[in-house]
Order: C-alpha cells, then structure tokens, then sequence
C-alpha cells in the first residue's frame, strides 16, 4: 500500500516550561498509514506534489501514526536577554481502530521517552547563545516511521544537537511492537537463536567492509554486542563484558536502547558515533533480509518470507565462526613446545624468497615467550608482558624493504595504524621457523 501524508496548518501559541520562558511553539502533524515510509530527505516534496489528492482520499487502513512536531524558543536565563535556547521534538500519535488497548501500550512507551527528554531540558542548564547573531547551540528530536502495518510498528528517533566543543551530537533510538499486541518486539520474541544469529549476520557484513574500506576501529569485534540489542540487556554486564570493569555513573542501571528496525522485507542494525567507526565514520547501517535469518526468525511478521532472496551465504558465517576459533586461549598458549629439530639461523635469506613464504600460522619464541597467529582476517597475539592475550584480532602484513637494502618486516598493528607496530625483521625462512637477526628471535610454527 501506498504511503499517504497530510500537512496540516501551522498553529502558534504561547508556552511556559521549567527552562524559562517560552516564546513560540509551532506544531505540524504529518499523518503516515499503513504502508513503506519513504526516507525524510524525499517526504517534504511529495506532500508538495501529493497534498490535494492525499486530502481527498479516504483511509482505508485502521493503522495510523501521526508525527506532530514542535518548535521551542525561549530562555534559560530571564536575566540575560543574550542567552536563549531553541529546542524541537517530534512525537508520534499512534491510532489502532478496533484495538484500543495495544494502541496505548505502544503509546504509553512512546509517550515516556518523549517525556524523557523534556524533563532533562527543564532539569539542566540549556541555553543557546547568540553571538552576533549567530546561533551556537541547539537540539532536535526527530521520529520517522520505518514500518506501521498490520504486524509491525518499527519507528526511528533522532537526537541532533550541538552544545560547543569540536563536534555535535546524533544519536538513534528504535521502538519496535508487535501491532495487534503492543507488545516490544524482543529478540526472544523474533525467535530462538535470533540475537546470535544478527550478531553473525553483522560480523560478515563488518569484517567485508573493514577489509575493503578498514573503516572501524582495530578492535571493533569486541563491540559487536552494542550494535544487536532489544533494550532488554543488563547494560552493567554489557560493558563490563567489553571494557573491564571502571566506575559506572548513576545511570549505570538505566535500560539499552534498541539498536534495531523493522522494514517489509527483513531488519537493519545500526552502529552509533564511536561505537565500531570513529565520529567521521558516520552513523552505519547493517541490513539483513529475513531470509537471511533463516530458522532463527519464526515470528509470521514477513510477506513471502521464504521468497526473499539471501545477502550473506551460509558459508560466510561458518567462516566467521570459524575466525573467532583462531583466538589463542591461555589454555592453548601453555601447550606451545614445539621447535625444530636442526636449526640454521645464521646470516640473511635473499629477501624476495623470503617476502614469498607464506607465514600464515601458528607462530612461538620459547626464549620470549611471544606467540601469535597469522590469518588472512588478522593477527591475535598472546604475549602477557605486553598485556596481549590472544583475543583481539590486529591488522598485519609483510613489508618489502628490498629496495632500501633491508629485510623484510613483519608488522602487526596492535594499537592501530596510526602508530608504530609491532614489528620482526625477517632474516630468513625454513619450514617450521624463521629468525630474527636484530631482535635475537627464533619463532617455531606450533
């Protein structure tokens, strides 16, 4: 079904919050039925095009969710008529004709979070400074409808700002519920096995991009949780899990938000500012068909579910699981004994022989205790003087110095490449070991 959108009349009125005094609020209400929401860039001229024949129309779907937005000026501080703060929200007004009580679940949710974020205004020290007239502070909450149909309800909330220093802010929310219940839609709820499977899906399509593109951090897989979540996890044990234990804030217990969406034909996980990518990385969507989730999504929330074609091939998973096997655990770690029976390791090799060798595997110095394995993903590295135990994976390759008369150099890039690897200058190659002649070094395939 086609999307329909009514603007209405501006109205304007006057206000008072808990910021000080507001002087204008402005409300436009978009109204989106059932149907595929197009992308907000698109929707402002297709009203334009579209307003006479979509008032004319009449609604023939009783699901129905209206978008009402309002602008807020004001100041924070009466006393200083150079300090204001300018704020907008939108707020989505959900109607289920026939069934008035999953109608207000959902809009209960979606009503606390709006709540939410007025009362942090009135409850901090906002304001927007004007000078020379220009503005240097500001903040939006934004709501898009990704899917509102008889199954599902997945909507989109924006959280732009900016209050001084390099950057500003952007953050995304998703609600997603079940239509006929209002209830959340959880993973558990989507299917056994659904978050581990996403979480599959997501390393396939990260691990093809970092390889392409090496947009991510060198530690990314270590976050990959943060990108699959239903707003039902323990945040302490989340971030426990990927960054140790530290001293939590006061919001320590407050719940995740969800970091996934629903569309008609299978679901999209997103990477927030500073999660897997760096602020210029931007915001990254990872999207799945539900054919892609196979037996993991039993939920009957896709039309010709089985007719939809797959984006990642069973064998790319098997792949990736078979990846994270080729972590050096402590227990594998202290089994490292084996050396080489003779052992040449005097002088240079010819260096192009050597840049030939391949030297993926399983690599230990008995004398320094130093161990790591070489895929064609990346490196782990296990040498607990260095705080190194096997279970991140590091960028790597073998460096051709021929040309400066040097030796080949093995890099592998533990804290990123923006700084000095790890580094063994290669004398030569046997099979079964190689020998560094600068660092004193024999490393013995296990």
């Amino acid at each position: 079904m086609k999307k329909k959108v009514v603007t209405l009349v501006l109205a304007v009125s006057m206000v008072f919050t808990g910021c000080g005094r507001v002087e204008t609020v402005a409300t436009e209400t978009e109204v989106f039925q059932s149907g595929e929401i197009q992308t907000p860039g698109t929707a402002q001229s297709e009203t334009q095009t579209q307003e006479k024949e979509t008032q004319t129309q009449e609604t023939e779907s009783p699901i129905k969710v209206e978008i009402t937005s309002e602008h807020h000026e004001g100041a924070s501080d009466e006393s200083r008529e150079d300090v204001k703060y300018t704020y907008e929200y939108e707020q989505p007004i959900v109607s289920i004709s026939g069934n008035e009580e999953a109608q207000n679940a959902i809009q209960s949710d979606l009503d606390s979070y709006i709540d939410n974020f007025l009362n942090s205004l009135e409850q901090g020290d906002f304001g927007t400074v004007y000078v020379d007239g220009v503005e240097t502070s500001y903040q939006d909450v934004e709501m898009h409808v990704l899917r509102a149909d008889e199954q599902v309800i997945s909507i989109m909330m924006t959280n732009e700002g900016y209050d001084g220093g390099a950057h500003g802010w952007f953050t995304i929310a998703y609600f997603n519920y079940f239509t006929t219940t209002g209830e959340k839609i959880t993973f558990d709820k989507l299917g056994e096995g659904f978050r581990e499977r996403a979480e599959q899906l997501v390393k396939v399509k990260a691990g093809q991009m970092q390889q392409e593109e090496q947009c991510f951090f060198d530690d990314y897989q270590n976050s990959i949780s943060l990108v699959v979540l239903d707003g039902t996890e323990d945040r302490k044990e989340v971030f426990s899990k990927i960054y140790g234990d530290f001293t939590w804030s006061d919001t320590e217990n407050d719940p995740m938000i969800p970091t996934f969406y629903i569309t008609d034909t299978g679901f999209g996980f997103t990477s927030g500012q500073y999660v897997l990518q760096p602020y210029a990385g931007g915001i990254i969507d990872f999207t799945f068909t539900a054919a892609d989730f196979g037996d993991t999504c039993t939920a009957d929330i896709f039309t010709d579910k089985g007719a939809l074609e797959r984006t990642i091939e069973e064998e790319q998973i098997v792949a990736i699981e078979n990846e994270i096997t080729n972590q050096i655990t402590a227990q594998e770690y202290e089994t490292f004994t084996q050396t080489a029976d003779a052992v040449d390791a005097s002088g240079f090799d010819d260096f192009i022989q050597t840049m030939n060798q391949d030297f993926t595997g399983t690599w230990y110095d008995p004398e320094m205790k130093e161990a790591f394995r070489l895929t064609s993903q990346g490196a782990y590295v296990y040498i607990p003087y260095l705080d190194l135990y096997g279970d991140e994976l590091y960028e790597w390759e073998l460096i051709d110095r021929s040309a400066k008369g040097l030796c080949p150099e093995l890099a592998i890039y533990i804290n990123g490449r923006d700084s000095g690897p790890l580094a063994y200058y290669v004398a030569g190659y046997r099979d079964g070991y190689f020998w560094c002649n600068l660092q004193n070094q024999i490393f013995y395939k296990q």
